[in-house]
């Protein structure tokens, strides 16, 4: 009875060091994978892209991501790819700033200090500039030996105080926090200007502040595996991009109808899309059979996947190429969902006018309509250049 005990126990404690290790492992990847999704969204930051940066964030700042929250809340602070939103700012930056991120800290001092998103308040602005100011934020100390300067927010007026803050804000070489610190130092006595510089370097003894060589190897590091993880991010996306099924470049023929699944052109019941010509200045993309568009301004055609193209927002309307609205301008993408229910992207190349016949679909064209094309005056813009990209 005894060895079926011990037997039980062991097979219970393998199973509960089994449940522990998958939990580990599903923790680690689960964080590895938001850090990828992080520096993808840093990058987009980076080259401008706002938008896919906000896109990669959100849903990081929604599970905890304290990075991904201030990165979000500093966003509708400054409207980088959003509107400017102060209670929004304050809503993000909170939820960082209570995981501890000093920057968030500062940030959300800075929002009671000034009003923004929050009603005004000194004392809440002291209180977060100190959380800051104690894990060495530089305009968080500026700030708060501001207020020691003035005595705000309930912080008592003390010179000596002010005149420590902004010496170790120097140290890190914030230029305004130096001309405080030298004109602070112009009001104080020898002694109170000794007790001072004490209390700074008492202050960094105890916070175990590295020099300045030894942060400039530990951020080395830090950009150097921040690096690879963006490497490793990139291979997994290209990785699990979908392809197209098709690709192509076609000549969609002035008041002719086009079915890209087939690449062909012809009034037809599979057709997506009719190239209407109503008059010799008004022409549009209209859809037929159930086909849906979807105009993606300000999209690069090569970055858009079939991820993308199943969010994309689609409808019956047409676009319209006319001379005095030309919404279909060269390099404008175009998304698709097709009369078979699939996808594609089309990208605008140009126009061909109606007098026009060295691509490859006028071969499409009767020889009669063609010289009756040419007996009349030429139509600019009449044939419409895409590429085009298609997921099945």
């Amino acid at each position: 009875m005894r060895m079926q005990t011990r037997s039980r126990l062991v097979r219970w404690r393998i199973v509960i060091l089994g449940f522990i290790l998958a939990a580990v492992i599903l923790v680690g990847t689960t964080a590895v994978y938001q850090n990828w999704q992080f520096m993808a969204g840093w990058a987009a930051f980076q080259s401008g892209d706002y938008a896919t940066a906000f896109r990669k964030w959100r849903p990081l700042a929604e599970h905890g991501h304290v990075k991904a929250q201030h990165n979000i809340g500093s966003m509708y602070l400054r409207g980088e790819g959003v509107p400017k939103d102060y209670t929004k700012a304050e809503k993000w930056t909170r939820k960082a700033a209570e995981q501890g991120r000093a920057v968030s800290q500062y940030n959300l001092g800075w929002l009671y200090a000034n009003g923004r998103g929050v009603p005004q308040d000194y004392a809440e602005a002291a209180k977060w500039y100190r959380m800051a100011a104690e894990q060495n934020e530089s305009e968080a100390q500026t700030n708060l030996g501001i207020m020691y300067l003035w005595g705000q927010g309930g912080v008592p007026q003390d010179d000596t105080e002010a005149h420590k803050w902004f010496s170790l804000a120097a140290t890190q070489g914030l230029k305004r926090a130096v001309e405080l610190r030298d004109d602070s130092a112009k009001k104080l006595t020898p002694a109170q200007l000794a007790e001072a510089q004490q209390l700074a370097r008492e202050w960094m003894e105890e916070h175990g502040q590295t020099n300045a060589a030894q942060r400039s190897i530990a951020n080395a590091i830090k950009s150097v595996v921040a690096m690879w993880e963006f490497v490793i991010e990139d291979l997994i996306e290209s990785a699990d991009r979908v392809q197209p099924s098709a690709v192509g470049r076609t000549v969609l023929l002035g008041t002719w109808w086009w079915d890209v699944e087939s690449d062909s052109q012809g009034r037809s019941s599979r057709a997506d899309v009719w190239w209407e010509q109503v008059t010799r200045t008004a022409r549009y993309l209209t859809p037929k059979n159930g086909a849906q568009l979807a105009l993606l301004r300000g999209a690069d055609y090569d970055s858009i996947g079939l991820k993308e193209l199943q969010r994309a927002r689609y409808s019956g309307e047409r676009l319209s190429g006319s001379d005095s609205e030309r919404v279909l301008r060269p390099g404008t993408v175009v998304a698709m969902k097709t009369a078979e229910g699939n996808y594609a992207k089309l990208k605008v190349l140009g126009y061909r006018s109606a007098h026009d016949f060295s691509f490859k679909e006028a071969a499409n064209l009767r020889d009669s309509w063609k010289s009756m094309v040419r007996s009349r005056p030429d139509t600019p813009n009449y044939h419409l250049e895409v590429a085009w990209s298609l997921y099945r």
